[in-house]
């Protein structure tokens, strides 16, 4: 199959594994002194520590409509996921009905690098057929950034009191399909009250079932 550039299928996913390649390897050495794995299937980073574990993923698009169907353009996505959070929130779910959410375990907090950096979105963009010279300039602007900004973002969300600690203050990056995970987290910790909150906003039977599952008493 040939795309309307003119770039057959085949070598255009040849080009973006190259791609992919130069900005692992130019990630690789900062990730790993902080204690992260390379999960190259992924085209991401995986660190736990006590349960708590902090993902990278290298998502890209290529010729995305936003870029004009021209380009390719670099998402990279962060998240944190509680294994003991998960396992609470599936054992509560049993037999709670659609409401409750998804049954797959979900992070507890997710953003991507993208929102988190000052300056005009998106920030990483590669022409088209981009050189090697070109993909190792936007490697070094990334590794920039995951010093000054991933990183950051990981040690703030790096155990569950820091994570309840940012929910506290309004800082937690909630997704609505993690609210069940994050407030029978919540609850494990002894924090009632923030599970509460966390579940408020949703939609009145959403809500009251998640309730019921949680054993809080529906507002």
């Amino acid at each position: 199959m040939v795309t309307a550039t003119g770039t057959s299928t085949r070598n255009r996913r040849t080009l973006l594994t190259g791609v992919r390649d130069i900005l692992l390897d130019g990630l690789t050495p900062v990730f790993v002194a902080e204690g992260f794995r390379v999960q190259r299937a992924q085209a991401g980073f995986r660190r736990d520590i006590g349960g708590v574990e902090a993902r990278f993923s290298l998502g890209m698009s290529s010729r995305p409509p936003s870029l004009g169907r021209l380009g390719v353009l670099i998402e990279p996505g962060l998240s944190v996921w509680i294994s003991r959070w998960s396992a609470e929130a599936a054992q509560r779910a049993e037999g709670a009905g659609p409401w409750v959410g998804p049954r797959h375990e979900t992070p507890v907090a997710w953003s991507l690098l993208d929102w988190l950096v000052d300056g005009k979105r998106p920030h990483w963009i590669l022409p088209d057929e981009p050189t090697e010279a070109e993909t190792r300039r936007l490697a070094g602007a990334l590794v920039t950034e995951v010093r000054q900004t991933a990183m950051p973002y990981f040690e703030q969300r790096r155990s569950p009191p820091s994570v309840l600690e940012l929910l506290t203050s309004g800082q937690l990056d909630l997704l609505d399909g993690s609210r069940f995970t994050v407030a029978a987290g919540a609850l494990l910790e002894g924090r009632p009250d923030l599970a509460a909150n966390v579940i408020a906003r949703l939609g009145t039977a959403r809500r009251e079932a998640m309730s019921r599952a949680l054993g809080l008493t529906s507002k």
